[in-house]
């Protein structure tokens, strides 16, 4: 995912990607996004939201800006009205095991 023209990286953000999620297991079933956690052996069934994160970052490590970036063009919504929910979704996706968050250095301003 290349970085949205404009955007920094705030102190302490923290930069996403796939842990346990296999990337060769995430698929569509009837409109749902499944994802397979290859460490635990579960497979998850994903709201539309999350399904477009995980295969976001199956593509490349991101931000949660980017990744909101994303989300409000698929969503057609304002960033505003998505990047706390994307925050959210990272973290019930990293207490699944399926992503990991590593904190970045700031970009300058």
């Amino acid at each position: 995912m290349t970085p949205v023209a404009g955007s920094t990286i705030a102190a302490g953000e923290r930069r996403w990607s796939l842990a346990g999620a296999d990337p060769e297991r995430i698929c569509n079933w009837d409109g749902e996004p499944i994802v397979y956690n290859r460490d635990s052996g579960d497979t998850h069934i994903l709201d539309v939201v999350s399904g477009e994160i995980v295969v976001a970052l199956a593509h490349a490590a991101a931000t949660p800006g980017e990744l909101a970036h994303r989300v409000a063009l698929f969503l057609d919504v304002p960033y505003d009205d998505v990047i706390d929910n994307v925050r959210h979704i990272l973290n019930v996706l990293e207490e699944l095991g399926l992503v990991r968050g590593e904190a970045v250095c700031a970009s300058p301003s």
